[in-house]
């Protein structure tokens, strides 16, 4: 894979995504902070009749609450990274999707048929692995590793 001196398109498209991941946690943490108990769990059951948001994490509580903010501030910092074509960022979201597949085998090898074929058909999780594997893909490539070399 050749780089040019551009941003090649696999950066900014990884950089959205994890943009996008940002915003939607930190948006989260600020309306979880406001609503009353009684609101949150009126917004969660909306939020659990659309796709891919049938698990955001609402923040009942102020520990939970800082944890969500920080996720978001330190993916919001990944993103930037990516964008701004950080070796070492690179480098980072290289061992953690190699930790998550890995995990992912571990315990697979654990859990029985059932609870496998369960995970196998969750939409979520099939959309989030083809996701993580192609974005491992990516950056493994020795084209696109020259080209966080070179800034």
């Amino acid at each position: 894979m050749r780089i040019d001196s551009q941003r090649p398109l696999g950066v900014k498209i990884i950089a959205g995504v994890l943009f996008l991941e940002s915003a939607i946690l930190l948006l989260s943490a600020l309306v979880s902070y406001y609503p009353s108990a009684a609101q949150l769990a009126r917004l969660e059951d909306f939020c659990g009749t659309i796709p891919y948001f049938n698990r955001l994490p609402l923040a009942h509580d102020t520990p939970s609450l800082v944890f969500v903010v920080l996720f978001g501030l330190w993916t919001g910092l990944k993103g930037m990274g990516i964008w701004l074509m950080w070796s070492w960022v690179r480098i980072l979201i290289l061992l953690d999707l190699a930790g998550r597949f890995g995990d992912f085998l571990l315990a697979a090898s654990m859990i029985d048929h059932k609870e496998l074929d369960g995970l196998l058909h969750n939409p979520d999780f099939i959309v989030g692995f083809i996701l993580n594997l192609l974005v491992l893909i990516y950056l493994a490539d020795s084209g696109v590793e020259r080209g966080f070399d070179k800034s």
